[in-house]
């Protein structure tokens, strides 16, 4: 063989050659990665739930109660069939929508019946105990590592004390309106496992179902002094913001491991298991670093996962040996989305609320006492009412006009952040004119 034959061999067969070395490399690493994130799993999670068929059910069910899970599901599956009874009623739109004579005495004999209806539901709801031991959310039809059925239900059973609520004011029921408003707070600090960001949302959403119905119904309704102190009282509890971020984050890494294992479940695609063992730790990482991050303050929470967010977007782009053995379409940041940003956003948007909506039952409260309405919100102050309850968390105080016979409240400000951009609306309740007085503030 000529020496020429030769270099025209090296030329062609030694990067095929170095190819097949750097793939064997890649492969290697990909093996060596991947037991590396089986250990991390172990550490992390222990040996039982890191290798379990159902993660989520072996780390959460035994902690829960039996009892209190089986009363929530038949609270449940009352809550579905009053749902598809009177989904016409849940679904009214009380606050815009007009009536005639006529059809307004059609709504209330439906009004009658549901309240009739959703009698027995709320007997047993009132029979829970949600500050006992925690409830398991059962899987919806089978499926090992998915809540959405129950999850849904739950839902409906805030949409029907919120319709308890605004139809009780609508018939002066001043009082089934309070217990109704009890209820919503009660579970919407009721503990279900797994806290995942889904669970977590709901309990969130129920909050601010609340906060909506007060909207409506604060203006409206003939309260007493005893009936605006029991609804400060459900206002003045905060959510449980660090509580609810550390376990939901931890629940959503439970959540992953068949997924961090590389196994294909009805909750991936095909390419997200194909994801590198590399990027799947950087998953891992990046995820107890966002466990760590639970804090009081929403806004300190906003700010520390933009940073964090940063930092993981500029992890992601740096590719380790075994991406190169990925599925071609898998290189993006895995699971690397506003999410994070958006719950948080979502514990500020409540702490306002509740600081709102508690400020405008402080100022039913103080005409109470005194016959008018505060001329400022810091007059708050002499019904003992916190000044600082009257500041958003962007440091707003809230908009307050007492003029000429009108008075109203404005929160503005409230919003979502995506894509480093506000998305702000404006909230504003006005109060119905105050009876004649000789006191002044």
């Amino acid at each position: 063989m000529k020496i020429r034959d030769i270099g025209w061999i090296v030329v062609v067969a030694g990067p095929i050659a170095a190819l097949g070395l750097l793939l064997i490399s890649s492969s290697v690493m990909w093996r060596f990665n991947e037991k590396l994130l089986l250990s991390e799993l172990e550490n992390r999670f222990g040996r039982e739930t890191a290798t379990a068929a159902a993660p989520m059910e072996v780390s959460f069910s035994e902690a829960t109660s039996t009892r209190q899970s089986v009363a929530l599901a038949e609270v449940l599956d009352s809550a579905s069939e009053m749902e598809a009874k009177y989904s016409h009623v849940i679904r009214f739109e009380f606050q815009t929508q007009t009536v005639t004579p006529e059809d307004q005495q059609i709504l209330d004999r439906f009004l009658a019946e549901y309240a009739s209806d959703l009698g027995p539901m709320l007997a047993a709801l009132d029979a829970i105990d949600f500050e006992d031991e925690p409830i398991w959310m059962p899987v919806e039809h089978g499926r090992i590592d998915a809540w959405a059925g129950n999850i849904s239900l739950f839902r409906t059973v805030w949409r029907l004390l919120y319709t308890d609520i605004i139809a009780a004011v609508a018939n002066n029921e001043s009082e089934r309106a309070v217990r109704s408003i009890e209820r919503v707070q009660r579970i919407s600090h009721a503990l279900l496992l797994p806290q995942t960001p889904t669970t977590e949302l709901v309990r969130i959403q129920a909050r601010t179902q609340l906060h909506e119905a007060l909207e409506f119904v604060l203006p409206k309704g003939d309260w007493t002094p005893e009936q605006l102190e029991r609804i400060d009282g459900a206002l003045a509890e905060r959510f449980p913001y660090r509580e609810s971020w550390q376990a939901m984050t931890q629940a959503e890494q439970i959540q992953a491991i068949r997924k961090l294992r590389g196994e294909v479940t009805q909750e991936t695609n095909f390419t997200e298991v194909l994801q590198a063992p590399s990027r799947r730790r950087n998953w891992l990482a990046y995820r107890n670093e966002l466990e760590r991050l639970g804090t009081d303050s929403p806004t300190r929470l906003i700010e520390a996962v933009d940073k964090l967010i940063e930092k993981q977007a500029t992890l992601a782009g740096q590719n380790r040996l075994d991406t190169l053995v990925s599925f071609p379409f898998s290189n993006a940041a895995p699971y690397l989305d506003q999410s994070d940003n958006l719950l948080a956003s979502s514990f500020m948007n409540l702490e306002n609320d509740r600081k709102f909506y508690r400020t405008a039952v402080a100022i039913l409260r103080f005409r109470d006492r005194f016959g008018e309405y505060p001329t400022t919100l810091q007059s708050l102050s002499r019904i003992d009412y916190p000044i600082s309850e009257t500041i958003s968390l962007n440091q707003w105080s809230f908009g307050y006009f007492n003029r000429n016979n009108e008075t109203r409240l404005v929160i503005a400000g409230r919003g979502e952040k995506w894509d480093g951009r506000w998305t702000l609306t404006e909230t504003v309740i006005e109060f119905p004119p105050a009876r004649p007085t000789t006191l002044s503030d």
